[in-house]
């Protein structure tokens, strides 16, 4: 909730002032960095700061977070969400109006994502994929031991850096969300507030195949990637995979692997740099 009702606060500032040239579109990319940081040093010590429904299912599936967890995990990201859309919404109501007028949808793009006019559906699709995928292998690096993961208290910081890079990058074409959670709470606030059905049908019904197929591929593929090319540790199944899937390669191919992962410096524990239960952005 806290990361969400800065990030938007500035968003709905950016548009609301762009007429005055009084912010500018880095002062939104700004706000949801920080964003993110201050709700990391918020929460990250008592739950691992799950902000992202994305990063809390790799951290399900390459890390073993457990997943009777990941589905309370995901509820609560959800919940924020709409409560922080609701907050940012019942602040800045009087300047949305004002900015908008009597056709509110225009004032759409500071809640939610959506492709850019004449952008091709592949294009906006692998914006979005691109995206989560870095953002997913840079959160698995930050916990990882064996590689170069900030120090103690830096990875908050680190985070909202890595998220302000990442809508440098990426907006211009989608919005970057990088996060289904952020992007559906405020297009639920934003229907009943009046907006009509436009954030659910715009860009072709790009609610779901942009900010959540997209998103949840493109985190799971750069997770791969990254404990395929780099990530040495026990607790991927990339490095340790079930009996089943052993049985069907050479013999001595994964125990040459698990000794690999003894002696090259792989973290059994991973997630100490950053909490017990690894930070979800």
């Amino acid at each position: 909730m806290v990361f969400m009702t800065i990030g938007l606060c500035g968003s709905i500032t950016h548009m609301s002032a762009a007429r005055n040239d009084n912010a500018s579109l880095l002062m939104a990319y700004l706000a949801w960095g920080f964003g993110v940081m201050t709700a990391i040093y918020i929460a990250g010590g008592i739950s691992g700061a799950h902000m992202n429904p994305t990063i809390s299912l790799v951290l399900a599936v390459f890390r073993g977070f457990p997943w009777h967890d990941f589905w309370q995990y995901l509820i609560a990201q959800l919940l924020g969400s709409i409560a922080a859309s609701g907050i940012a919404y019942g602040l800045y109501r009087d300047a949305i109006a004002d900015f908008a007028g009597s056709n509110m949808s225009i004032a759409g793009p500071a809640f939610w994502t959506a492709p850019r006019p004449g952008l091709s559906s592949a294009a906006a699709f692998f914006n979005e994929f691109v995206a989560t995928a870095i953002l997913a292998g840079s959160v698995l690096a930050m916990g990882d031991d064996g590689n170069a993961p900030p120090g103690a208290g830096m990875a908050a910081f680190v985070l909202g850096l890595l998220t302000i890079a990442l809508e440098m990058a990426f907006s211009y074409n989608t919005g970057t969300c990088l996060n289904p959670g952020r992007d559906l709470g405020p297009r639920l606030v934003t229907w009943w507030a009046g907006f009509g059905s436009v954030p659910f049908t715009l860009g072709h019904h790009w609610f779901i195949w942009g900010p959540w197929i997209s998103t949840v591929l493109g985190g799971l593929f750069g997770a791969f990637i990254y404990d395929s090319m780099i990530f040495i540790g026990g607790e991927s199944p990339v490095n340790y995979p079930s009996e089943a899937i052993r049985d069907r390669f050479r013999p001595g191919l994964w125990p040459d692997l698990r000794g690999k992962s003894r002696t090259g410096g792989g973290n059994d524990k991973q997630g100490d740099a950053i909490g017990d239960k690894d930070i979800g952005v």
